[in-house]
């Protein structure tokens, strides 16, 4: 099993007690969809992300219900991980909390990766999940947004909300049933999936901070093998990745160095992981392309650079085998510019791009 795409079974049960709860046959499912029902509900292991894609389609397909992911925004659901309940009650604000988390990702799964951004005064917390099978199933993605938001909630004495939740998939059956449980605003077929928050909300204390608590409960995750040194290393390779992309010709030496470690040895570290330098470096490109490309102060040629390309053409090949379309098919598809109504020049967002 790829350790890239496993999910903790601290969240497939938190994503069986939740059906259960429902009153869904949890043990029909697994048998219907071929899968291993005590893997499903063990302690301490991590099963293949696709065990729950296939959870996720096999409940959909007995309800008729695709807005089933919702069911995990709910208390029972928020403390059903204790190691993260605690931890955000302990830390000073959400935003401590949401950075703290975004390095305990793993306990969820190694799949997910967890950015948190400062955009004009407000923040956003980005939330990616990976799968080498094809798509995530969309209730993978509203079952952990609800979660977010629910834990959120629970330790702000305020009921604390976000200001917009966005998809990126397209909406499901009933809108109505999304902005009740999340209680803001949604955006389907956005170019990210996440959530935004005030600068007040986001610094908000917490009621029940505590600055000991906090670091004890940081330190007794990575102490008790919840979140595996491999797989914080990974994250900490990608996060350095991020830092150094738009050197040109980034070499594995680059990296290396900021860890202290030869070549050779960083390799093996990430070989033990299922990366090589290379894809990793391609999967981080891919991750802020789309960020960059849909943003509109960046031409092609600026994006290009950004990613550590020499030349425009390298940057359009690998966004056309990423994506399997040109940058500016995806911003017609996916993103829609702001527009400066203070200007008499207004640009085409697709003439950015050729």
């Amino acid at each position: 099993m790829s350790s890239k795409y496993r999910v903790s079974t601290k969240w497939t049960r938190n994503v069986h007690d939740a059906m259960a709860r429902r009153g869904m046959d949890v043990f029909k499912l697994c048998r219907d969809a071929d899968i291993d029902y005590g893997a499903l509900i063990q302690k301490g292991e991590f099963v293949s992300q696709e065990i729950l894609v296939r959870l996720w389609d096999a409940a959909v397909k007995a309800t008729e219900n695709k807005n089933l992911g919702l069911i995990v925004g709910n208390k029972e659901s928020v403390i059903g991980i204790d190691k993260i309940a605690y931890m955000f009650m302990s830390c000073e604000n959400l935003l401590h909390a949401f950075q703290t988390l975004s390095k305990q990702i793993f306990i969820i799964a190694s799949s997910v990766n967890l950015v948190v951004i400062k955009e004009a005064g407000e923040y956003w917390v980005d939330v990616q999940i990976d799968f080498e099978n094809g798509p995530v199933s969309n209730q993978s993605y509203d079952s952990l947004i609800a979660w977010l938001v629910h834990m959120a909630k629970w330790v702000s004495v305020t009921d604390v909300t976000p200001i917009k939740v966005c998809f990126s998939h397209s909406e499901h059956d009933d809108l109505g049933q999304y902005v009740e449980i999340l209680s803001c605003p949604v955006e389907f077929n956005s170019h990210k999936t996440g959530l935004r928050f005030s600068e007040k909300d986001f610094l908000r204390p917490i009621p029940t901070a505590n600055k000991d608590l906090a670091q004890y409960h940081e330190r007794s995750v990575f102490e008790s093998g919840d979140v595996m040194e491999s797989n914080h290393f990974v994250n900490q390779v990608r996060a350095t990745i991020k830092a150094l992309v738009h050197t040109q010709k980034l070499k594995i030496s680059d990296a290396a160095d900021r860890f202290n470690m030869s070549a050779r040895t960083f390799q093996r570290r990430l070989d033990e992981n299922g990366w090589n330098f290379r894809d990793l470096t391609d999967e981080v490109r891919k991750s802020l392309a789309i960020e960059y490309v849909c943003q509109d102060k960046y031409t092609c040629q600026g994006v290009s650079e950004k990613l550590g390309y020499a030349e425009s053409a390298s940057f359009l090949r690998g966004f056309k085998r990423w994506y399997k379309c040109t940058p500016s098919e995806y911003r017609r598809r996916h993103y829609y510019p702001m527009i400066d109504f203070g200007s008499d020049l207004v640009y085409s967002a697709n003439k950015l791009y050729k």
